[in-house]
């Protein structure tokens, strides 16, 4: 198993930070499995849930709800909007908000008014899914996630 970076390179470091949309390839004989990383809540890929994240979850309901000419670059995709979903009902809404701003508000408190730099162990979850060419979550003929 090896796990690669945004850049796609090898992490080497086990305690590297795993962030949303880093590569992990599992080898077993000849056939090797590439999945993309999904880390809830973790939309800018830093590895980190705070303020940043609801900034860019917000930025994309608004943007999905605008009735006129979209923004598309701040549309999650991929990973990213697998991301978002973080009360897992299969959309992105107020939901997801209101779950991330108690999360963020959670850490503030744990952590006496600022963010640990690293998500503590017990918020990180990693989904791994299978992807395409160009890195898209893998979907089976139901519209279900692929793992």
């Amino acid at each position: 198993m090896k796990i690669y970076d945004l850049d796609g390179k090898e992490l080497k470091d086990l305690d590297s930070k795993i962030t949303t949309n880093m590569k992990i390839k599992i080898k077993n004989g000849q056939e090797e499995k590439e999945y993309v990383l999904v880390v809830k809540g973790d939309l800018n890929a830093d590895g980190k849930v705070n303020v940043l994240d609801i900034m860019k979850l917000l930025q994309h309901v608004a943007e999905t709800q605008a009735t006129n000419q979209r923004d598309e670059s701040k549309i999650l995709k991929g990973a990213y909007l697998l991301a978002a979903d973080i009360n897992k009902d299969g959309k992105t809404g107020t939901p997801d908000i209101v779950y991330l701003l108690n999360l963020v508000s959670d850490l503030m408190t744990k952590y006496n008014g600022t963010i640990s730099g690293d998500l503590p162990a017990y918020i990180t979850k990693i989904s791994p899914y299978k992807v395409d060419e160009l890195g898209n979550p893998v979907e089976d003929s139901n519209g279900n996630l692929t793992y």
